[in-house]
């Protein structure tokens, strides 16, 4: 089963309204996604 979870992430100069922080309990990891790229833009979670 997979959490997945919105939040704000800010750097000193660049802010995220739309990172992703989650945990893969099967694996046991964590993941985050911050920060747009060009493809992020584009897709919604891709």
């Amino acid at each position: 089963m997979l959490s997945r979870y919105t939040v704000e992430v800010k750097s000193a100069t660049e802010s995220d309204p739309e990172a992703t922080i989650g945990y893969d309990r099967p694996l046991r990891t964590f993941f985050y996604r911050l920060f747009p790229t060009r493809k992020r833009m584009h897709a919604p979670f891709g």
